[in-house]
């Protein structure tokens, strides 16, 4: 009996190391820009499920022969004095809302794009504002470029409430925003 058990034993220890032995087959995970050919992976820069080593020379010239679209983020963010909820470029002009978010009251004399460039002054003529308000400007600009990306640099004087709800000394202050998007 003990033969048996002591056969059965290494029988069944046979058998699990055989299996143990056994070659499994591994696929490659390919990850962009690479691509799966085969049992290995190549480089697919562009996208085309073509290995970039495959394609011949005429194929490169056409593709970079092509304009390229570059991504424009249509944004106008927000500063410390106002949130910009709307803005629209045109070829001639440039429009956008700003909502003030600062209690006080604000009077804009300056609003400066430097990369397009264009600018508007309300030195004669200054824009009041207080806390909620909300003011569209249309500042004219030929723009030349078939998308923009500007700081929006806005001068101020700015009259802060203090506990009474009276204004306190006036500062002048540079509030800072980002305008970008496509021209229509």
């Amino acid at each position: 009996m003990k033969i048996y058990s002591l056969f059965g034993l290494i029988l069944i220890s046979l058998i699990f190391i055989s299996s143990c032995n056994s070659q499994t087959q591994v696929t490659p995970v390919c990850n962009k820009p690479y691509l799966l050919v085969g049992e290995g992976c190549c480089l697919d820069q562009n996208d085309n499920s073509i290995c970039d080593k495959d394609e011949s020379d005429n194929n490169k010239s056409i593709l970079l022969d092509r304009p390229v679209q570059a991504l424009t983020v249509e944004e106008c963010t927000s500063n410390n004095y106002f949130d910009c909820p709307y803005s629209y470029i045109h070829k001639d002009s440039i429009e956008f809302n700003l909502k003030v978010t600062k209690a006080g009251r604000l009077v804009i004399t300056k609003i400066d794009l430097p990369n397009v460039p264009c600018q508007k002054t309300f030195e004669d003529n200054p824009i009041f504002l207080e806390y909620n308000d909300v003011t569209k400007f249309i500042l004219k600009c030929d723009i030349k470029k078939d998308a923009v990306g500007s700081d929006i640099i806005i001068d101020l004087i700015y009259y802060e409430w203090d506990a009474y709800g009276y204004y306190k000394e006036p500062q002048r202050i540079t509030a800072k925003s980002w305008i970008s998007g496509i021209v229509r």
